[in-house]
Protein backbone atom coordinates (compact mmCIF):
# COMPACT_ATOMS: atom_id res chain seq x y z
CA UNK A 1 0.00 0.00 0.00
CA UNK A 2 3.00 2.32 0.49
CA UNK A 3 4.40 1.70 -2.99
CA UNK A 4 3.93 4.27 -5.74
CA UNK A 5 1.43 3.15 -8.37
CA UNK A 6 2.99 2.86 -11.83
CA UNK A 7 5.80 5.28 -10.90
CA UNK A 8 3.36 8.08 -10.08
CA UNK A 9 3.19 10.04 -6.79
CA UNK A 10 0.00 8.14 -5.87
CA UNK A 11 0.13 5.31 -3.32
CA UNK A 12 -2.46 2.93 -1.97
CA UNK A 13 -2.24 4.68 1.38
CA UNK A 14 -3.10 8.03 -0.22
CA UNK A 15 -6.01 6.49 -2.13
CA UNK A 16 -7.29 4.91 1.08
CA UNK A 17 -7.33 8.27 2.86
CA UNK A 18 -9.14 9.98 -0.01
CA UNK A 19 -11.74 7.24 -0.33
CA UNK A 20 -12.42 6.98 3.39
CA UNK A 21 -12.96 10.74 3.48
CA UNK A 22 -15.34 10.56 0.50
CA UNK A 23 -17.24 7.32 1.13
CA UNK A 24 -17.11 7.03 4.89
CA UNK A 25 -15.19 5.33 7.71
CA UNK A 26 -16.41 1.87 6.69
CA UNK A 27 -14.43 2.14 3.40
CA UNK A 28 -11.17 0.49 4.44
CA UNK A 29 -8.83 -0.60 1.68
CA UNK A 30 -6.66 -3.65 2.17
CA UNK A 31 -4.83 -3.67 -1.19
CA UNK A 32 -4.68 -2.00 -4.61
CA UNK A 33 -3.20 -2.77 -8.01
CA UNK A 34 -2.92 -0.36 -10.92
CA UNK A 35 -2.19 -0.27 -14.62
CA UNK A 36 -1.78 2.60 -17.03
CA UNK A 37 -4.13 3.03 -19.94
CA UNK A 38 -4.44 5.41 -22.91
CA UNK A 39 -0.65 5.98 -22.89
CA UNK A 40 0.69 7.27 -26.20
CA UNK A 41 -2.74 8.42 -27.40
CA UNK A 42 -2.20 12.15 -27.00
CA UNK A 43 -3.53 12.52 -23.46
CA UNK A 44 -1.94 15.19 -21.28
CA UNK A 45 -2.41 13.32 -17.99
CA UNK A 46 -1.29 9.94 -16.73
CA UNK A 47 -4.34 7.65 -16.52
CA UNK A 48 -4.54 4.67 -14.18
CA UNK A 49 -7.16 1.99 -13.75
CA UNK A 50 -6.94 0.89 -10.13
CA UNK A 51 -8.38 -2.38 -8.79
CA UNK A 52 -9.47 -2.19 -5.14
CA UNK A 53 -9.74 -4.84 -2.43
CA UNK A 54 -11.71 -3.83 0.67
CA UNK A 55 -11.70 -5.33 4.14
CA UNK A 56 -15.49 -5.45 3.86
CA UNK A 57 -16.93 -5.23 0.33
CA UNK A 58 -20.34 -3.71 1.23
CA UNK A 59 -21.16 -2.60 -2.35
CA UNK A 60 -17.98 -0.56 -2.62
CA UNK A 61 -16.39 0.10 -6.05
CA UNK A 62 -14.08 -2.63 -7.32
CA UNK A 63 -12.19 -0.36 -9.72
CA UNK A 64 -11.54 3.36 -10.10
CA UNK A 65 -9.93 5.69 -12.61
CA UNK A 66 -7.12 7.89 -11.32
CA UNK A 67 -5.97 10.90 -13.33
CA UNK A 68 -2.63 12.55 -12.57
CA UNK A 69 -1.17 15.61 -14.35
CA UNK A 70 2.45 14.97 -15.31
CA UNK A 71 5.05 16.78 -17.37
CA UNK A 72 5.94 13.43 -19.02
CA UNK A 73 2.41 12.98 -20.36
CA UNK A 74 2.32 16.54 -21.67
CA UNK A 75 5.77 16.21 -23.26
CA UNK A 76 4.69 13.00 -24.99
CA UNK A 77 1.64 14.77 -26.40
CA UNK A 78 3.79 17.69 -27.58
CA UNK A 79 6.18 15.34 -29.37
CA UNK A 80 3.36 14.63 -31.84
CA UNK A 81 3.10 18.30 -32.76
CA UNK A 82 6.74 18.74 -33.66
CA UNK A 83 9.48 21.30 -32.94
CA UNK A 84 8.53 24.50 -31.13
CA UNK A 85 10.37 27.28 -29.35
CA UNK A 86 11.27 26.79 -25.69
CA UNK A 87 8.97 29.53 -24.43
CA UNK A 88 5.89 27.99 -26.05
CA UNK A 89 6.87 24.53 -24.86
CA UNK A 90 7.31 25.76 -21.28
CA UNK A 91 3.87 27.39 -21.40
CA UNK A 92 2.29 24.15 -22.61
CA UNK A 93 4.09 21.89 -20.12
CA UNK A 94 3.08 24.20 -17.29
CA UNK A 95 -0.40 24.16 -18.78
CA UNK A 96 -0.85 20.60 -17.52
CA UNK A 97 -1.14 22.03 -14.00
CA UNK A 98 -3.40 24.88 -15.12
CA UNK A 99 -5.75 22.45 -16.87
CA UNK A 100 -5.78 20.03 -13.95
CA UNK A 101 -6.54 22.77 -11.45
CA UNK A 102 -9.37 24.03 -13.61
CA UNK A 103 -10.90 20.56 -13.83
CA UNK A 104 -10.62 20.16 -10.04
CA UNK A 105 -12.41 23.48 -9.59
CA UNK A 106 -15.27 22.27 -11.77
CA UNK A 107 -15.71 18.90 -10.08
CA UNK A 108 -15.52 20.40 -6.60
CA UNK A 109 -18.02 23.07 -7.59
CA UNK A 110 -20.43 20.49 -9.03
CA UNK A 111 -20.20 18.31 -5.93
CA UNK A 112 -22.83 15.56 -5.92
CA UNK A 113 -25.19 17.45 -8.26
CA UNK A 114 -23.48 18.01 -11.61
CA UNK A 115 -25.71 19.69 -14.23
CA UNK A 116 -24.73 17.07 -16.80
CA UNK A 117 -23.97 13.36 -16.39
CA UNK A 118 -20.36 12.80 -15.26
CA UNK A 119 -18.56 9.96 -13.50
CA UNK A 120 -18.83 10.11 -9.72
CA UNK A 121 -15.77 11.97 -8.44
CA UNK A 122 -14.36 10.77 -5.12
CA UNK A 123 -11.57 13.34 -4.89
CA UNK A 124 -10.25 16.25 -6.97
CA UNK A 125 -7.09 17.72 -5.48
CA UNK A 126 -4.96 20.45 -7.02
CA UNK A 127 -1.89 19.26 -5.15
CA UNK A 128 0.44 20.87 -2.63
CA UNK A 129 3.56 20.03 -0.63
CA UNK A 130 1.58 17.56 1.50
CA UNK A 131 -0.52 15.80 -1.15
CA UNK A 132 -0.16 15.08 -4.89
CA UNK A 133 -2.42 16.48 -7.59
CA UNK A 134 -5.01 13.87 -8.54
CA UNK A 135 -8.59 13.21 -9.62
CA UNK A 136 -10.13 9.95 -8.41
CA UNK A 137 -13.32 9.00 -10.21
CA UNK A 138 -15.76 6.24 -10.97
CA UNK A 139 -14.75 3.63 -13.53
CA UNK A 140 -17.61 3.43 -16.03
CA UNK A 141 -15.96 0.96 -18.40
CA UNK A 142 -18.35 -1.87 -17.50
CA UNK A 143 -21.41 0.09 -18.62
CA UNK A 144 -20.23 2.86 -20.93
CA UNK A 145 -17.69 3.57 -23.64
CA UNK A 146 -16.61 6.16 -26.15
CA UNK A 147 -17.43 5.29 -29.75
CA UNK A 148 -14.92 2.67 -30.93
CA UNK A 149 -13.86 4.51 -34.07
CA UNK A 150 -13.75 8.28 -34.52
CA UNK A 151 -13.13 7.68 -38.22
CA UNK A 152 -16.61 6.19 -38.60
CA UNK A 153 -17.91 9.20 -36.74
CA UNK A 154 -20.83 9.72 -34.40
CA UNK A 155 -24.31 8.90 -35.63
CA UNK A 156 -27.16 11.41 -35.50
CA UNK A 157 -28.84 10.07 -32.32
CA UNK A 158 -25.47 10.20 -30.52
CA UNK A 159 -24.92 13.77 -31.71
CA UNK A 160 -28.37 14.84 -30.58
CA UNK A 161 -27.96 13.27 -27.12
CA UNK A 162 -24.58 14.97 -26.72
CA UNK A 163 -26.18 18.23 -27.90
CA UNK A 164 -28.84 17.86 -25.21
CA UNK A 165 -26.16 17.52 -22.54
CA UNK A 166 -24.08 20.48 -23.66
CA UNK A 167 -27.17 22.69 -24.00
CA UNK A 168 -28.15 21.75 -20.43
CA UNK A 169 -24.65 22.65 -19.18
CA UNK A 170 -24.82 26.02 -20.91
CA UNK A 171 -28.37 26.61 -19.68
CA UNK A 172 -27.42 25.70 -16.11
CA UNK A 173 -24.65 28.27 -16.18
CA UNK A 174 -27.15 30.93 -17.28
CA UNK A 175 -29.62 30.23 -14.48
CA UNK A 176 -27.77 28.78 -11.48
CA UNK A 177 -27.11 30.67 -8.26
CA UNK A 178 -23.73 28.92 -8.03
CA UNK A 179 -20.91 31.43 -8.53
CA UNK A 180 -19.22 29.37 -11.24
CA UNK A 181 -17.61 32.40 -12.92
CA UNK A 182 -15.19 32.84 -10.03
CA UNK A 183 -13.98 29.25 -10.56
CA UNK A 184 -13.58 29.28 -14.35
CA UNK A 185 -11.14 31.22 -16.52
CA UNK A 186 -11.87 33.27 -19.60
CA UNK A 187 -9.78 32.53 -22.67
CA UNK A 188 -7.93 35.80 -22.03
CA UNK A 189 -6.83 34.53 -18.59
CA UNK A 190 -4.96 31.68 -20.25
CA UNK A 191 -3.18 33.76 -22.83
CA UNK A 192 0.26 32.20 -22.35
CA UNK A 193 -0.74 28.57 -22.73
CA UNK A 194 -3.42 29.16 -25.39
CA UNK A 195 -1.15 31.37 -27.49
CA UNK A 196 1.53 28.68 -27.30
CA UNK A 197 -1.05 26.06 -28.35
CA UNK A 198 -2.09 28.05 -31.41
CA UNK A 199 1.55 28.79 -32.29
CA UNK A 200 2.38 25.08 -32.04
CA UNK A 201 -0.22 24.15 -34.67
CA UNK A 202 0.57 26.85 -37.24
CA UNK A 203 3.61 25.01 -38.76
CA UNK A 204 1.24 22.11 -39.44
CA UNK A 205 -0.16 23.79 -42.57
CA UNK A 206 3.10 23.30 -44.45
CA UNK A 207 3.31 19.76 -43.07
CA UNK A 208 -0.17 18.96 -44.42
CA UNK A 209 0.71 20.46 -47.79
CA UNK A 210 3.91 18.38 -47.97
CA UNK A 211 2.23 15.18 -46.77
CA UNK A 212 -0.72 15.35 -49.19
CA UNK A 213 0.59 17.29 -52.23
CA UNK A 214 -2.00 15.72 -54.54
CA UNK A 215 -4.79 17.28 -52.44
CA UNK A 216 -3.32 20.51 -51.13
CA UNK A 217 -0.75 21.73 -53.66
CA UNK A 218 -2.63 25.03 -53.93
CA UNK A 219 -2.98 25.57 -50.17
CA UNK A 220 -1.87 29.12 -49.36
CA UNK A 221 0.16 28.48 -46.22
CA UNK A 222 0.98 32.14 -45.63
CA UNK A 223 -2.68 33.12 -45.79
CA UNK A 224 -3.56 30.44 -43.24
CA UNK A 225 -0.82 31.65 -40.91
CA UNK A 226 -2.23 35.18 -41.11
CA UNK A 227 -5.77 33.99 -40.39
CA UNK A 228 -4.80 31.92 -37.34
CA UNK A 229 -3.53 33.65 -34.20
CA UNK A 230 -4.36 33.89 -30.52
CA UNK A 231 -5.91 37.29 -31.16
CA UNK A 232 -8.24 35.86 -33.80
CA UNK A 233 -9.09 32.99 -31.44
CA UNK A 234 -10.17 35.43 -28.75
CA UNK A 235 -12.17 37.40 -31.32
CA UNK A 236 -14.09 34.35 -32.53
CA UNK A 237 -14.57 32.89 -29.05
CA UNK A 238 -16.06 36.18 -27.83
CA UNK A 239 -18.36 37.01 -30.75
CA UNK A 240 -21.38 36.03 -28.62
CA UNK A 241 -20.79 38.96 -26.28
CA UNK A 242 -22.55 41.21 -28.79
CA UNK A 243 -25.87 39.66 -27.74
CA UNK A 244 -25.41 37.42 -24.66
CA UNK A 245 -23.21 36.74 -21.64
CA UNK A 246 -20.61 33.98 -21.29
CA UNK A 247 -21.67 30.42 -20.56
CA UNK A 248 -19.72 27.57 -19.02
CA UNK A 249 -18.16 25.69 -21.93
CA UNK A 250 -16.68 22.20 -21.76
CA UNK A 251 -13.83 23.28 -24.01
CA UNK A 252 -12.86 19.83 -25.33
CA UNK A 253 -16.21 18.58 -26.58
CA UNK A 254 -15.50 15.71 -28.96
CA UNK A 255 -16.15 12.00 -29.35
CA UNK A 256 -13.41 10.73 -27.02
CA UNK A 257 -14.88 12.72 -24.12
CA UNK A 258 -18.40 11.34 -24.58
CA UNK A 259 -19.23 7.98 -23.00
CA UNK A 260 -22.31 6.18 -24.31
CA UNK A 261 -24.20 3.21 -22.93
CA UNK A 262 -22.81 -0.26 -23.62
CA UNK A 263 -25.39 -2.63 -25.04
CA UNK A 264 -25.62 -6.26 -23.92
CA UNK A 265 -23.64 -7.34 -27.00
CA UNK A 266 -20.83 -4.92 -26.14
CA UNK A 267 -21.63 -2.41 -28.87
CA UNK A 268 -21.96 1.30 -28.11
CA UNK A 269 -25.47 2.72 -27.95
CA UNK A 270 -26.89 6.19 -28.49
CA UNK A 271 -27.61 7.27 -24.89
CA UNK A 272 -24.97 9.51 -23.31
CA UNK A 273 -23.91 8.17 -19.91
CA UNK A 274 -21.16 10.65 -19.05
CA UNK A 275 -19.33 13.72 -20.25
CA UNK A 276 -15.68 13.52 -19.14
CA UNK A 277 -12.47 15.55 -19.15
CA UNK A 278 -13.24 19.15 -18.16
CA UNK A 279 -9.59 20.27 -18.33
CA UNK A 280 -10.26 22.95 -20.95
CA UNK A 281 -13.50 24.30 -19.48
CA UNK A 282 -13.77 28.07 -19.94
CA UNK A 283 -16.13 31.00 -19.78
CA UNK A 284 -17.01 31.53 -23.40
CA UNK A 285 -19.49 31.37 -26.24
CA UNK A 286 -22.26 28.78 -26.50
CA UNK A 287 -21.28 27.57 -29.97
CA UNK A 288 -17.62 26.75 -29.31
CA UNK A 289 -18.46 23.29 -27.98
CA UNK A 290 -20.68 22.22 -30.88
CA UNK A 291 -18.21 23.66 -33.38
CA UNK A 292 -15.43 21.53 -31.90
CA UNK A 293 -17.62 18.41 -31.93
CA UNK A 294 -18.59 18.85 -35.57
CA UNK A 295 -15.05 19.60 -36.77
CA UNK A 296 -13.69 16.06 -36.61
CA UNK A 297 -16.00 13.75 -34.64
CA UNK A 298 -18.70 13.72 -37.31
CA UNK A 299 -18.65 12.75 -40.98
CA UNK A 300 -18.68 15.86 -43.14
CA UNK A 301 -21.58 14.41 -45.13
CA UNK A 302 -23.68 13.92 -41.99
CA UNK A 303 -22.63 17.32 -40.65
CA UNK A 304 -23.67 19.12 -43.81
CA UNK A 305 -26.96 17.22 -44.07
CA UNK A 306 -28.09 17.62 -40.45
CA UNK A 307 -26.45 20.71 -38.97
CA UNK A 308 -29.70 22.71 -38.98
CA UNK A 309 -31.48 19.90 -37.12
CA UNK A 310 -28.67 19.77 -34.55
CA UNK A 311 -28.65 23.54 -34.06
CA UNK A 312 -32.43 23.68 -33.70
CA UNK A 313 -32.29 20.88 -31.12
CA UNK A 314 -29.58 22.76 -29.24
CA UNK A 315 -31.53 26.01 -29.26
CA UNK A 316 -34.80 24.39 -28.16
CA UNK A 317 -33.05 22.55 -25.30
CA UNK A 318 -31.18 25.66 -24.21
CA UNK A 319 -34.39 27.68 -24.26
CA UNK A 320 -36.20 25.05 -22.18
CA UNK A 321 -33.49 25.30 -19.51
CA UNK A 322 -32.63 29.00 -19.61
CA UNK A 323 -36.08 30.43 -20.32
CA UNK A 324 -36.11 34.23 -20.32
CA UNK A 325 -32.40 34.28 -19.46
CA UNK A 326 -31.71 33.41 -23.09
CA UNK A 327 -31.81 36.67 -25.03
CA UNK A 328 -30.21 35.39 -28.22
CA UNK A 329 -32.40 34.34 -31.14
CA UNK A 330 -32.00 31.09 -33.06
CA UNK A 331 -30.70 33.02 -36.07
CA UNK A 332 -28.02 34.70 -33.95
CA UNK A 333 -26.82 31.37 -32.57
CA UNK A 334 -26.86 29.74 -35.99
CA UNK A 335 -24.70 32.53 -37.39
CA UNK A 336 -22.42 32.30 -34.38
CA UNK A 337 -22.02 28.54 -34.89
CA UNK A 338 -20.84 28.98 -38.48
CA UNK A 339 -18.18 31.50 -37.43
CA UNK A 340 -17.04 29.32 -34.51
CA UNK A 341 -16.92 26.28 -36.78
CA UNK A 342 -14.90 28.23 -39.35
CA UNK A 343 -12.20 29.06 -36.84
CA UNK A 344 -12.13 25.53 -35.41
CA UNK A 345 -11.93 23.98 -38.88
CA UNK A 346 -9.13 26.31 -39.98
CA UNK A 347 -7.07 25.61 -36.87
CA UNK A 348 -7.46 21.83 -36.70
CA UNK A 349 -6.93 21.34 -40.41
CA UNK A 350 -3.26 21.85 -39.58
CA UNK A 351 -3.36 18.82 -37.27
CA UNK A 352 -4.39 16.23 -39.89
CA UNK A 353 -1.21 14.12 -39.37
CA UNK A 354 -1.82 14.07 -35.59
CA UNK A 355 -5.44 13.02 -36.04
CA UNK A 356 -4.58 10.23 -38.45
CA UNK A 357 -1.89 8.94 -36.08
CA UNK A 358 -4.17 8.71 -33.03
CA UNK A 359 -7.60 8.13 -34.55
CA UNK A 360 -6.87 5.70 -37.35
CA UNK A 361 -6.37 2.32 -35.68
CA UNK A 362 -6.74 0.07 -38.72
CA UNK A 363 -3.97 -1.40 -40.88
CA UNK A 364 -3.22 -2.09 -44.53
CA UNK A 365 -5.78 -1.07 -47.14
CA UNK A 366 -8.38 -0.28 -44.48
CA UNK A 367 -5.99 2.20 -42.91
CA UNK A 368 -5.62 3.96 -46.25
CA UNK A 369 -9.40 4.26 -46.55
CA UNK A 370 -9.76 5.47 -42.96
CA UNK A 371 -7.02 8.04 -43.35
CA UNK A 372 -8.65 9.26 -46.56
CA UNK A 373 -11.94 9.71 -44.65
CA UNK A 374 -10.31 11.83 -41.92
CA UNK A 375 -8.48 13.95 -44.50
CA UNK A 376 -11.70 14.43 -46.47
CA UNK A 377 -13.56 15.43 -43.29
CA UNK A 378 -11.07 18.13 -42.39
CA UNK A 379 -10.69 19.25 -46.01
CA UNK A 380 -14.48 19.73 -46.22
CA UNK A 381 -14.36 21.67 -42.95
CA UNK A 382 -11.74 24.02 -44.36
CA UNK A 383 -13.75 24.53 -47.54
CA UNK A 384 -16.85 25.44 -45.52
CA UNK A 385 -14.78 27.73 -43.30
CA UNK A 386 -13.45 29.66 -46.29
CA UNK A 387 -17.02 30.21 -47.53
CA UNK A 388 -18.08 31.51 -44.13
CA UNK A 389 -15.30 34.06 -43.85
CA UNK A 390 -15.55 35.03 -47.50
CA UNK A 391 -12.18 33.79 -48.68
Amino acid sequence: MDEKLCDTPITGVYLAKCLKRSIGPHAILSSVTAQKFAAGEGYISCMLKVALTWEVEDHLPKTLVVKIPTADAMNAALDDIGPMNNEDKDHLVNGATVFHNGECNLYNMFGNNPPVPTPKVYAAHQGNVEAPAVIIMEDLSDKASVIPCVVAGMNLPQILDATTAIAKLHGWSMTTSVDWRSHVDKMENREGVMKAYVNSLIPGYQNVKDTYPELFASLDVEKMRKLISFESLVKYVNLHRQFMDDVLTHGDFWANNLMYEKRSDGSVGDHLVALIDFQLALRGGPMTDLARLMTWSVSHKLRRAHIKEVLRHYYDTLKSVAGDKLKATYDQLEGLYHHQFAWSAMLYFSAIPIFTKHMVKSEGEQRKRDEAEMVARLKAGLEDAMKTIGE
